[in-house]
């Protein structure tokens, strides 16, 4: 689950971002939510896709772009169904490896099911079911307790890892460690579901010295490790990705962590500063945060970003989020800035998806 671009049959360049779940109780559909854009060449019948005659195709990996195709006959019991297909791009190489893989994964299952499903039918000789079977009701019972054992595991493995990431020396040796760490948490806070999210950010809240870790690495000479911490600090503050976020927001007011996240700014390195920019964005939580980001110039500094030519389209793209972020919590109006047009993709950040909070 998560946020796609769905291209348009018709187009070869027009793209519109929803919602895209496969169904948690049966796995049998993929479910395409938040279709507003009535522009779109697309039967509403696309918003709910049978994968019992669904298959997956990469189209265009260097565009992280993939083809699902399958028969619109499938959902309503025709034998042969009208040939469908979609073009589908994730923000990140990570993501269209989670989407492919999944869906090659669960495929087989909706075809065995709805093939198991369609033999009971004709032995009975019935055309529908009239109720769930006892067989179905104990597979959701079991696999309810499965799910329940895999998310203690899930648990006390990420648990585990926090706490290892805690822990970790300073020193050529520990940065090395820190950094895969960083990259294997981070990994996980980009594909996990909105409940898994929430109990990764507490796990981070009750872990002493976890967010704490993430501040001091700010610091490191490692852009890298910087670039990690700064997406995980930016994230675990988003309402969006963790409904309790504000406590989070709270540990790192005490740890002055704000005022880390501004001075990285001016950093050298642009996919630091797109990443402070989003970051500061989602941390900002009080008048005097905005008043910090007036007062050490940083306002300035995101203005020039801004008015450059020479500055990358997606690090504008923050840099106006954070402006008007910072003018809300002061009272102001919005001053006329540069139009910025989102692109589907980019390249400069290997995860890029929670700069905004449009996004999941």
């Amino acid at each position: 689950r998560g946020f796609l671009y769905m291209q348009d049959p018709h187009s070869d360049w027009f793209f519109v971002k929803t919602y895209a779940y496969v169904d948690d109780e049966a796995l049998n559909f993929l479910e395409l939510d938040s279709i507003v854009n009535s522009d779109l060449s697309v039967a509403p019948a696309a918003s709910h896709i049978s994968l019992s005659q669904a298959s997956v195709s990469l189209s265009s990996p260097d565009r992280y772009e993939f083809e699902l195709s399958w028969s619109a006959g499938a959902a309503s019991g025709a034998r042969e169904g009208k040939s469908c297909s979609l073009i589908f791009r994730s923000d990140t190489w990570r993501g269209l490896h989670a989407w492919v893989n999944g869906l090659q994964m669960i495929l087989p299952l909706a075809r065995s099911r709805a093939s198991s499903k369609t033999a009971r039918r004709q032995k009975n000789g019935e055309r529908k079911a009239s109720r769930p079977s006892v067989e179905m009701a104990v597979w959701a019972r079991d696999q309810a307790a499965a799910n329940s054992i895999a998310r203690a595991a899930a648990q006390s493995h990420v648990s585990e890892m926090i706490r290892e990431l805690t822990g970790q020396p300073s020193g050529a040796r520990g940065e090395a460690k820190l950094k895969d760490l960083l990259d294997k948490i981070a990994a996980m806070l980009d594909t996990a579901s909105a409940v898994e999210s929430c109990w990764l950010a507490q796990i981070f809240r009750e872990t002493k010295g976890a967010l704490g870790k993430l501040v001091d690495a700010l610091s490191s000479s490692d852009e890298k490790v910087v670039q990690l911490s700064l997406y995980m600090l930016g994230t675990l503050s988003s309402r969006v990705v963790d409904k309790y976020a504000g406590e989070t927001k709270q540990v790192l007011q005490r740890l002055g962590a704000f005022r880390r996240v501004v001075d990285l700014l001016w950093s050298e390195n642009a996919d630091t500063v797109y990443f402070a920019a989003g970051s500061a964005q989602k941390m900002c939580n009080h008048k005097e945060d905005a008043l910090l980001i007036r007062s050490s110039g940083a306002d300035m500094r995101l203005q020039t970003l801004l008015a450059s030519k020479d500055t990358p389209q997606h690090i504008m793209h923050v840099a106006q989020g954070c402006l008007e972020h910072m003018k809300r919590f002061l009272g102001e109006p919005d001053a006329p800035t540069p139009q910025v047009r989102a692109k589907a993709t980019h390249g400069a950040a290997q995860i890029s998806a929670c700069c905004n909070d449009e996004v999941r």
